[in-house]
């Protein structure tokens, strides 16, 4: 799978967040088609060798609201859950580009 990952990750509001930028590189990897990624914190760290500590910090930032976000879908947040109460599975907010 092919997943297109902007320079902007550097320099936008996720600017300074290390394991935000790291996680999500790794969930526009391991996405499906539809920017689904329905694994577990400790199935990522497996697949990606990364501590679970960072793999979890990371999908924290990225589940919270954005004010300062490009895009203002589902509050500016990268990621929303799949099923709300449930803690693993997420679906990248804005995966399919505008222009597709």
């Amino acid at each position: 799978m092919y997943g297109k990952i902007f320079d902007t990750i550097y320099t936008g509001s996720l600017y300074g967040e290390f394991e935000a930028i790291v996680v999500f590189k790794a969930l526009i990897v391991l996405a499906d088609e539809f920017g689904v990624v329905d694994s577990s914190p400790a199935a990522l760290a497996g697949r990606t060798s990364y501590p679970l500590d960072v793999i979890e910090k990371g999908l924290s930032v990225l589940l919270q609201p954005d004010p300062e976000s490009r895009h203002a879908e589902a509050g500016g947040r990268r990621i929303v859950p799949l099923e709300n109460g449930r803690n693993f599975g997420w679906a990248i907010v804005n995966f399919k580009p505008d222009w597709l």
